[in-house]
């Protein structure tokens, strides 16, 4: 008999503890000294640097600014202006606030230098909430969206001296999630009203926007989620959608990918990262202090690979392989029914190959009406001879079977469509309604059980012509 090592040319491996999937997952960090909601947020998960943002209703903001390690948070100088919903870029060291929101909304601009805030050129356009090309620098970076009273569009870029108003969004967006440089950024999510989250992105080429046709998994509004990354490696997590999610996605360039969730849903959160490997959470919407890390396992970690073979702890074999992949499925909206519809029947081999008949319209007695459906209209056609309601119905949009039913009393009338007509076929020998029944054509039927029911009751099989009882 083979060897596992002549067969994989490497011996059965032993170890003390059990590889791990090359994954990103969030993790606890420390806490803040300072509760709060909306701040200023940028640099990575091991050099982070927050300041500003809300502590309580209202007016209730914070100048304090505090610096993290990757482990702990130390208190700094302050900002000279508190306030919240402040667009940001930058890093540990060199850092741009820009404008935000107290009890109206603020112009103010604030440079961080690694050791003190300094006032400087303040924005064209007022706003809070707004989105920054995180990864920028202290001397070139952009801000865009945003709220001035109501979702803009505006963008303004800045040169270490001035700002100056460059194209706009090509998607109005307050509270944007915002990623990348001066040169290359993403926008993506936001809101426009209660009842719209655009979840489009839009990329920044250094000149202009251009609106990409990819959405998030999640809708949600992103300002107010932890934002991270390039226009090639990206990350959010959390945000409104429109309570607050956990839900973290990814961006490899092109597509948004659902990933490890955030230990605890949240929005509002001051955050900020390198990619989509490297990113941090801090406070959120209920003034909170903590702090979560997302990060992929260390280099010194041992990765699993699919079909590895282990001995575990030296005495449990292990294995890993992967399941085949399911293909994602999910109602969507189709179009209405003209009218308020039920106890009807339908057919089809598709949502937009369909077939509808019979029931009660809202308000009316049983109807013979007959409709088709081609996946966004409702077509009125050639009624049925019979109107009644409880039918049932097998086949296809062209060839259907209309079988039993309810007039004022219990129906066996059965009949055949032919994709433009309606003729009598063959009655069932039960009259019965509200039956049970299979078959996808019009040729291949069952009627089973029904009103009246009774232990008795039996199943019919249509073979194109008649019917038959073949069971009880």
């Amino acid at each position: 008999m083979a060897t596992y090592k002549e067969i994989k040319g490497v011996t059965l491996q032993t170890r003390d503890s059990d590889p791990v999937l090359n994954v990103g997952s969030w993790s606890s960090g420390g806490n803040m000294n300072t509760g709060r909601r909306a701040g200023h947020g940028t640099g990575i998960t091991t050099a982070a640097l927050a300041a500003g943002g809300q502590t309580g209703p209202g007016g209730n903001v914070t100048v304090n600014s505090e610096q993290y390690n990757g482990t702990a948070w130390t208190e700094t100088n302050d900002l000279n202006t508190g306030r919240y919903g402040m667009g940001s870029f930058g890093t540990y060291t060199a850092s741009i606030a820009a404008s935000g929101y107290v009890t109206t909304i603020q112009t103010a601009v604030e440079s961080w230098d690694g050791t003190s805030w300094t006032e400087i050129a303040e924005l064209n356009q007022g706003r809070f909430y707004s989105g920054g090309s995180k990864q920028g620098t202290s001397t070139a970076g952009i801000i865009f969206g945003g709220s001035d009273g109501s979702p803009e569009d505006k963008t303004e870029i800045w040169n270490g001296s001035a700002w100056t108003e460059v194209n706009n969004l090509p998607t109005v967006r307050a509270y944007p999630a915002g990623m990348g440089t001066s040169t290359a950024a993403l926008s993506t999510g936001g809101f426009q009203s209660p009842s719209t989250y655009p979840n489009s992105t839009d990329q920044w080429d250094g000149t202009s926007w251009t609106n990409l046709s990819v959405t998030q998994n999640t809708t949600r509004s992103v300002a107010s989620a932890v934002n991270a990354g390039s226009t090639t490696s990206a990350l959010i997590a959390g945000g409104q959608s429109p309570g607050a999610t956990a839900n973290t996605e990814t961006w490899d360039g092109s597509s948004w990918t659902e990933v490890n969730n955030l230990a605890t849903a949240n929005e509002t959160i001051i955050g900020a990262g390198s990619s989509s490997s490297d990113a941090w959470g801090s406070g959120g919407d209920s003034i909170q202090t903590t702090t979560e890390e997302w990060a992929l396992p260390p280099p010194t970690s041992t990765v699993l690979t699919e079909g590895d073979l282990f001995l575990s702890q030296g005495t449990t074999l292990k294995g890993f392989g992967k399941a085949a992949s399911v293909p994602s499925v999910a109602w969507s909206s189709g179009t209405n029914l003209p009218n308020p519809w039920y106890q009807d029947a339908g057919s089809g081999s598709s949502n937009t190959a369909a077939l509808h008949f019979g029931g009660r319209e809202s308000g009316s007695g049983s109807t013979a009406k007959t409709q088709t459906y081609d996946g966004s209209t409702f077509t009125e056609v050639n009624d049925m001879g019979t109107a009644r309601r409880y039918l049932l119905g097998s086949g296809t949009q062209t060839s259907t079977l209309a079988y039993g039913g309810y007039t004022t009393t219990n129906v066996a009338d059965v009949e055949s469509w032919d994709g433009a007509n309606w003729s009598t076929a063959s009655n069932l020998n039960q009259a019965r309604s509200e039956q049970k029944g299979t078959g996808k054509s019009a040729t291949a039927a069952l009627a089973i059980a029904g009103n009246p029911s009774s232990p008795s009751f039996k199943t019919e099989q249509w073979n194109g012509s008649s019917w038959t009882e073949v069971q009880k």
